[in-house]
């Protein structure tokens, strides 16, 4: 299956749409329509765990990307805002960096699982 980048905006699905496929395990998609699912269906545990949060909290998609770096079916989900919620590494595996890179992003909180990085950045 070809993964490609998937922009999340008013034309295609809300972030209230995502955070509510993250809570509803019974949540229907017409899949042809909505290929971001795709790739939330991908994302590891801790990764939707704190994308739950963020949405909970009032932050926003900016996008969803499948993407060959840091790793080779590696996926980014950028936030709009800074994060909202403190996070720290946890028993989920998350790990936060603080880039403040103005070019790139400022920080991330990623999930390391069988060799591939999955990230939330901001």
């Amino acid at each position: 299956m070809k993964l490609d980048s998937y922009i999340i905006d008013k034309h295609s699905v809300s972030s209230e749409r995502i955070r509510m496929a993250l809570v509803d395990e019974n949540f229907v998609v017409k899949r042809k329509e909505e290929k971001w699912y795709e790739l939330m269906e991908r994302l590891p545990k801790g990764i939707k765990c704190a994308l739950l949060l963020e949405l909970t909290a009032g932050n926003k998609i900016n996008s969803f990307q499948y993407s060959n770096w840091p790793q080779n079916g590696s996926i980014l989900v950028s936030l709009e805002m800074p994060f909202k919620v403190n996070f720290i590494a946890n028993d989920l595996g998350l790990k936060l960096r603080i880039l403040n890179d103005a070019h790139y992003w400022n920080q991330d909180i990623y999930q390391t699982v069988e060799g591939v990085d999955y990230l939330l950045i901001c």
